[in-house]
């Protein structure tokens, strides 16, 4: 963990938005970096080499072209489109792996997103409750 990891416990998610990497038209990176917004605060995240990077942020995630490399940021609003807006948060937690690193936010309702960050490659996907 590199930054400090906020306490989020029982706060409501107010926003979870991805950054995702495109490049060339095609989806690269589904979350190279996630940011959570809680308490009216943005949190950026980002896993890299195994590490969580942490970071409050004033500003929030904004979409921006890379003309250079080919490629764009896209943002994907998963708290809207996984149905955790408005979800309280119960747990916000994270492990190392032998080759990167998982991060989860675990909701009251049971529900969980978990970031798998596996050879500098950042994946998610959403269990049930």
């Amino acid at each position: 963990m590199h930054g400090a990891w906020p306490c989020l416990d029982g706060k409501v998610c107010e926003a979870l938005i991805a950054e995702q990497f495109w490049h060339d038209g095609a989806l690269r990176q589904p979350a190279n970096v996630v940011w959570l917004r809680a308490s009216s605060a943005w949190h950026r995240l980002a896993i890299d080499c195994g590490v969580v990077f942490w970071r409050r942020d004033d500003t929030g995630p904004e979409p921006y072209a890379m003309g250079e490399l080919g490629g764009e940021v896209r943002l994907e609003d998963l708290a809207r489109g996984l149905g955790l807006h408005g979800e309280v948060i119960d747990e916000i937690a994270g492990a190392q792996a032998p080759d990167g690193a998982d991060l989860w936010i675990r909701f009251r309702s049971g529900r969980q997103v978990t970031f798998r960050d596996r050879a500098d490659h950042t994946t998610y996907h959403v269990d049930p409750a």
